[in-house]
């Protein structure tokens, strides 16, 4: 398990979906998403609120370290 792997768990969050899918997605509750696109590079994260909206995850610090952590470990810096 990678660094980035650990500190998500941390987090409450899982590894759902690996790179096989064009995308490494992160889910914690079934309710906030972490994905990293790999084509583009690009992250896009996301939270489903009860009544099945789509809301913009806030992230804390704890989080954006997680994320700069996995965003080292697959080289777009």
């Amino acid at each position: 398990m990678s660094k980035a792997d650990e500190m998500f768990k941390e987090l409450g969050y899982i590894k759902d979906i690996n790179v096989g899918y064009g995308l490494i997605r992160y889910n914690k509750d079934d309710k906030c998403f972490i994905r990293f696109m790999m084509d583009t590079e690009e992250i896009e994260t996301n939270k489903i609120s009860s009544d099945g909206s789509v809301w913009i995850l806030d992230i804390n610090m704890s989080l954006l370290q997680a994320i700069n952590e996995k965003v080292k470990e697959l080289g777009w810096l």
